[in-house]
């Protein structure tokens, strides 16, 4: 089922939030006293996916909005889009509660349409001592 995305004209952005995202493995999703967010991503073979409709080709940055705490140093995550991926290592918030924007890199997509966004962790750097992320919204923004 093609997911119905809140597209913001103005500012050409998508918005896709972790409410309405597939969570795939061991993955959770909690309400924090501010967002609902998915939680204990701590495993690589875990993923998170929307099924959504690209309005238009382009170059789109990816924007996350996230937590992740000071003392769990995050791994490496893939995003794909459709056929396009990049990888990228988020910073620190300094705590779960604490939510910050981070723009993960662009990604040009070729054509318009249905499309499937998906986050992949691919390497955490100590086993059982760090975390990826927790995930509140991604944004492909059109640039």
């Amino acid at each position: 089922m093609l997911l119905t995305i809140n597209y913001t004209m103005k500012t050409q952005t998508i918005l896709l939030s972790a409410a309405d995202a597939a969570i795939n493995g061991a993955l959770i999703l909690m309400d924090t006293p501010l967002k609902h967010t998915i939680h204990y991503w701590n495993n690589t073979t875990d993923t998170i996916t929307w099924d959504c409709e690209i309005p238009q080709a382009g170059n789109y940055l990816i924007k996350l909005n996230y937590s992740l705490n000071n003392d769990l140093p995050g791994g490496l995550i893939q995003i794909s889009v459709g056929n396009e991926a990049i990888e990228y290592e988020t910073p620190t918030t300094d705590s779960w509660l604490h939510f910050d924007e981070f723009e993960a890199g662009q990604i040009n997509i070729k054509q318009a349409g249905p499309v499937r966004v998906e986050l992949k962790g691919l390497k955490l750097p100590v086993a059982d001592e760090t975390a990826f992320p927790d995930i509140h919204t991604v944004s492909p923004i059109l640039n």
